[in-house]
C-alpha cells in the first residue's frame, strides 16, 4: 500500500474517532433503576413530575442520611436500598430521623436487609395481579378500590405490625410500624410506582395518600443519596426479577469505540501482510472432555492469580443462600451460619462449612486443581440445600468434604 493511501486512512479513522467521542459526550447518561431522574419504564420520574405539577413540596435527597432535615413532618420515599452500599451508622441515622416525627416509605423486594431488620417479612408471588382492596377507615383510602402489583408480593400474615392493609383475599399488602413519633410504611413491590405501572389501578392514588402524610409541615423526598454512590456487588437479585442485558453493562459510547478498535486491528493485520484465506476442514478431530475444560479454566484462574477471589465469591454466595434458608440475616457471619447448620441439620455438615471458610481465609495460594476441588464441594453443599428446601430441617448424615 502506498504511503499516501495509508496517511489518508489514518486521517479518516482519526476523524471518525473524534466524531464518535463528540457525539457520545452529548448522549444522555443512563439513569439508575427506580431513580426519580429516570424517564425509562423502570424509573419514577413520572411520579416526581406529577407531584411538582400538583404543587406538592417535593425534592430529591442526595446527601447522607445523617444530614436529613431535623424538623418533623417529612416523608422519604426509599426504593430498593439493598442495591446500594450504606453503613450501619447510616441506618441508625435514618431510624433516628423517623423517630423524631417523620415518615419512611420503604419499597423493596422480600429479602431486603433493611426491611427484615425493621421487622417486616414478605413473600414472592407468581405473576402480576390487580387486587381489589378491603374498605379502609382512612378517608384517602376509601376511594382506592384496586391496586396493581407487578410481582404479586405480599406480607407474611404472621408478621406483627401496627397496621396492615389487606386485599379482599385477606392477603396483607401494605404494612405500617410506629417508631417513636414517626411511622414506617413497607410495600414489598419496588416497581409499584415506576413509570410503567404508576397509572395501573389506583397505584397513583396510593402514592398521593402517602405524600399527604406531611400534613403541610414538611417535604416529600425521593432518596437519591444511595444511587449517587456505587453499586453494591453483594446484592442478590431475586428470581422474579429480570437480570440486566449485556448491552446494559457497556457504557454509553463504548460500543462505537470497541467497533473502531476492531476495525483498526483488522487494518493493522492487513498492513502487516496478514491475509484471511478461505476456511479449510481439519482432518483430525479431537473431542475434549468436560473435565479437561474445567481444569483448563482452573489453570487460567491460577495464571491470573484469581483462584482465591473466585472461590471466595462462590463461598459468599453459598453462605448467603444458607443464611436465608435457615432464617438468618444474609449478612450473618460464617461462624453463626455454621452453628445454625450444626444445630438444625448435622454437625458433620457444619464442619464442612467451617473447613471451606478456613480454606478461603488461609494465606496460601490455591492451585487450579484445588479451585476445581473446592468448587465441586460448594456445588455438593448447594445440592444438599435443595434437599433441605423439600424436606423438614432434620438431622441426617452428611458426606465428608474434600481432603485438604
Amino acid at each position: 500500500m502506498k504511503p499516501g493511501k495509508i496517511g489518508l486512512i489514518v486521517v479518516l479513522i482519526a476523524l471518525l474517532a473524534a466524531g464518535t467521542l463528540f457525539l457520545s459526550s452529548w448522549l444522555p447518561a443512563e439513569e439508575p433503576r427506580y431513580s426519580s431522574t429516570n424517564a425509562q419504564s423502570d424509573g419514577t420520574k413520572a411520579l416526581y413530575l406529577l407531584l411538582q405539577e400538583r404543587n406538592v413540596p417535593v425534592a430529591r435527597w442526595r446527601d447522607s442520611w445523617e444530614q436529613l432535615p431535623h424538623s418533623n413532618g417529612h416523608v422519604l420515599f426509599l426504593l430498593e436500598p439493598d442495591r446500594w452500599i450504606y453503613t450501619e451508622k447510616d441506618k441508625e441515622s435514618l431510624l433516628e430521623w423517623v423517630e423524631s416525627g417523620n415518615t419512611l416509605v420503604l419499597l423493596s423486594h422480600p429479602l431486603d436487609t433493611l426491611a427484615s431488620q425493621l421487622g417486616f417479612s414478605a413473600i414472592d408471588g407468581i405473576r402480576d395481579a390487580s387486587m381489589p382492596m378491603e374498605v379502609s377507615d382512612e378517608v384517602w383510602l376509601q376511594d382506592m378500590k384496586e391496586l396493581y402489583f407487578p410481582r404479586d408480593r405480599r406480607l407474611r400474615n404472621e408478621t406483627e405490625l401496627d397496621q396492615v392493609w389487606r386485599d379482599q383475599n385477606d392477603s396483607a399488602r401494605i404494612g405500617r410500624l410506629t417508631s417513636g413519633q414517626g411511622n414506617i410504611y413497607y410495600i414489598p413491590e419496588p416497581a409499584l410506582w415506576t413509570n410503567a405501572y404508576i397509572e395501573q389501578g389506583d397505584n397513583l392514588a396510593l402514592a398521593l395518600y402517602l405524600t399527604s402524610l406531611t400534613e403541610g409541615e414538611g417535604k416529600v423526598w425521593f432518596d437519591e443519596s444511595l444511587r449517587d454512590q456505587r453499586w453494591n456487588p453483594s446484592f442478590l437479585m431475586d428470581e422474579a426479577e429480570e437480570p440486566p442485558a449485556y448491552s446494559d453493562l457497556i457504557p454509553t459510547g463504548a460500543g462505537w469505540l470497541l467497533l473502531q478498535g476492531v476495525f483498526l486491528f483488522i487494518l493493522w493485520l492487513y498492513l502487516k501482510g496478514k491475509r484471511f484465506a478461505a476456511p479449510r476442514w481439519e482432518t483430525v478431530r479431537e473431542v475434549r472432555r468436560g473435565e479437561e475444560c474445567v481444569y483448563a479454566m482452573g489453570s487460567l484462574y491460577q495464571w491470573a492469580n484469581l483462584n482465591k477471589e473466585a472461590l471466595a465469591i462462590q463461598q459468599r454466595a453459598l453462605f448467603r443462600e444458607t443464611a436465608t434458608l435457615l432464617g438468618l440475616s444474609r449478612r450473618a457471619d460464617a461462624e453463626e451460619i455454621s452453628e445454625r447448620v450444626s444445630v438444625l441439620v448435622d454437625p458433620a455438615l457444619a464442619e464442612r462449612y467451617r473447613l471451606l471458610q478456613q480454606v478461603v481465609n488461609r494465606s496460601v495460594k490455591l492451585t487450579g486443581k484445588e479451585l476445581v476441588k473446592w468448587s465441586r464441594e460448594i456445588q455438593d453443599l448447594r445440592e444438599e440445600m435443595k434437599q433441605w428446601k423439600t424436606k423438614p430441617l432434620t438431622r441426617h448424615k452428611s458426606q465428608p468434604g474434600p481432603n485438604k
